[in-house]
């Protein structure tokens, strides 16, 4: 739904605010995002009142009214915008430390900011996207448990293995059958589903090339058998790897001569 956003950051500052520091209430025309990394500060967002402390993060939208204040607090503050279509709304508010890898992208994009070295703003773009991505899925209704999480790093990390139910849970420490069982409520479908969901994703990629042949993407996607590799591809895509080829190639021809 949002492939497609293009935020744009008009300010950020990491900063030390003492007891005279406050906003005044008024409305903004941007979206405020401020991460408290330590001290204390009441926020207001059309006249909601947040308390925060060290760890919590809050998010007022473009068009409400915001007041702050504060005994004394250290923040990372970001005012930002969507360019073209309308973005994401994150909740007014998060506990950002308990989401590791923020502390990271917090002080990756600060620093970037800050040195404005060639090229920073590519940069600094892709660390707030990895930002919002971070605490738009640590609050969603998907937010998957830690077993999950670690089932699907393990099987991207050796997609290319010889992967089964049993070496997955044995990783994990779970029970086979509780392990099958537990990503299937979570996810709606089986882990062999999803592994050949990872798979097929892959293969697309590389029928995008015209380097390889059919049965060596079936080898670097993790196929030992090109004929079980078509079947699946088929399966999932709806056309053989071949087709697909076919098709990606004439609309790649038929795009170039629209363009030239």
């Amino acid at each position: 739904m949002y492939e497609d956003i293009e935020p744009r950051v008009i300010y950020h500052v990491s900063k030390r605010c003492n007891k005279q520091w406050s906003l005044k209430n008024e409305k903004i025309n941007f979206n405020d995002l401020t991460f408290i990394t330590d001290g204390q500060a009441t926020y207001y967002s059309n006249g909601v009142k947040y308390d925060l402390t060290k760890g919590d993060v809050i998010f007022i939208p473009k068009g409400n009214t915001r007041m702050a204040m504060t005994t004394g607090m250290e923040c990372y503050a970001f005012n930002f915008d969507y360019n073209g279509t309308p973005g994401p709304t994150l909740e007014s508010f998060i506990h950002w430390e308990d989401i590791g890898i923020l502390t990271w992208f917090l002080k990756e994009f600060n620093k970037q900011w800050i040195s404005q070295s060639p090229y920073y703003q590519v940069k600094c773009k892709g660390v707030f996207l990895c930002i919002l991505y971070e605490l738009l899925t640590s609050t969603s209704q998907e937010r998957q448990s830690a077993h999950i999480v670690k089932i699907k790093k393990y099987i991207i990390d050796h997609i290319l293995d010889k992967l089964s139910i049993k070496v997955i849970s044995e990783y994990i420490g779970l029970n086979k059958v509780y392990c099958g069982a537990l990503f299937k409520e979570n996810e709606g479908r089986s882990i062999a589903e999803y592994i050949n969901n990872i798979r097929i994703n892959k293969a697309v990629a590389l029928l995008e090339l015209d380097d390889l042949n059919i049965s060596q993407i079936a080898v670097q996607t993790g196929f030992d058998d090109i004929y079980y590799f078509s079947r699946v591809f088929k399966q999932i895509k709806g056309v053989s790897p071949s087709a697909y080829r076919e098709f990606n190639m004439n609309n790649n021809i038929d795009t170039n001569h629209r363009n030239s």
